[in-house]
């Protein structure tokens, strides 16, 4: 129902959106359907903000799509008139499009009076069975886009401070280790094999609810700067363990030094893509370039 639809983006994108233009991707055909990709944009849309939309759920195979647009009218009208015809042009199922404000929503499809009078229908995010059932799954809706922001905010502080010295220490025995090792090849190798497994292990401790102590979480980070590595650890994302994927990254995200932090910021963003948490992912993005442009 609709009421469900805006019930459940919160829990989609991660926080409760405001000013925001949402669009819920699902293949099949109505009224089946499967959960593909949720995204979002700020309103208003700045020009060209649309432009990659229709690739993106080609790419995806979406089929159809519930579109949210929450704020004024003013605001969300304007992007409707926009999206809906390209979706349709482009051959997408719209299959309802909404304008939610102060807990009421009105449908830009629907004209009947009974179901979707001119005040607009009443709904509750937050004392749904959609929330509930989420809640129970472990999803989290944050209150604003500002608060998920903020759950990447790099670690200071004693914490900070702790995490230097780690890391200090993990380079250092980095270096002691290669002047010594008579053939760099086999170095490599081993410098990857024990890498690796230190990515499971640190994942295992997830899984577990557990955390990896400074010089864990430092030395990881150092292994991590190897691509190899990293590339390994990716390639072990999963639906079995997006869930320990997604704790780890977030945590050595903000807790590696900066020049340590592109590659466990990238591992997040493709943890929180595959787990359909476009908003985190885009974030994640954003960590990894601000600490190096050219990653």
């Amino acid at each position: 129902s609709p009421a469900d639809l805006l019930c459940a983006v919160p829990y989609l994108v991660g926080f409760h959106p405001a000013e925001s233009l949402v669009v819920t991707g699902f293949t099949g055909r109505p009224p089946d359907g499967r959960l593909r990709l949720t995204t979002r944009w700020d309103l208003p849309l700045v020009p060209g903000a649309l432009d990659l939309v229709v690739p993106l759920l080609a790419r995806e195979g979406v089929t159809q799509v519930m579109i949210a647009g929450f704020g004024p009218g003013a605001l969300v009208t304007p992007a409707m008139d926009a999206v809906v015809p390209m979706l349709r042009e482009a051959g997408v199922d719209v299959v309802e499009a909404l304008r939610a404000e102060g807990g009421r929503y009105w449908s830009y499809l629907c004209r009947d009076v009974r179901c979707c009078p001119p005040e607009g229908v009443p709904y509750d995010a937050r004392s749904s069975a959609i929330a509930a059932e989420a809640t129970v799954h472990g999803m989290v809706a944050l209150p604003d886009r500002h608060s998920l922001r903020r759950s990447l905010t790099p670690v200071d502080g004693r914490e900070r401070a702790s995490m230097r010295r780690a890391t200090a220490r993990a380079t250092a025995e980095f270096r002691r280790r290669l002047a010594a090792a008579d053939r760099p090849d086999d170095f490599a190798a081993e410098f990857v094999a024990a890498g690796m497994a230190r990515v499971r292990h640190a994942l295992r401790v997830h899984r577990a609810g557990g955390r990896l102590g400074d010089d864990e979480a430092a030395r990881l980070g150092l292994d991590l700067a190897v691509i190899r590595v990293r590339d390994e650890a990716w390639i072990l994302i999963d639906d079995d363990t997006i869930g320990a994927h997604l704790e780890l990254w977030r945590d050595l995200a903000r807790r590696l030094e900066p020049r340590f932090t592109p590659p466990a910021a990238s591992l997040l963003g493709a943890a929180a893509w595959r787990n359909g948490e476009c908003a985190l992912a885009g974030l994640a993005v954003e960590r990894a370039l601000g600490a190096d442009p050219g990653y």
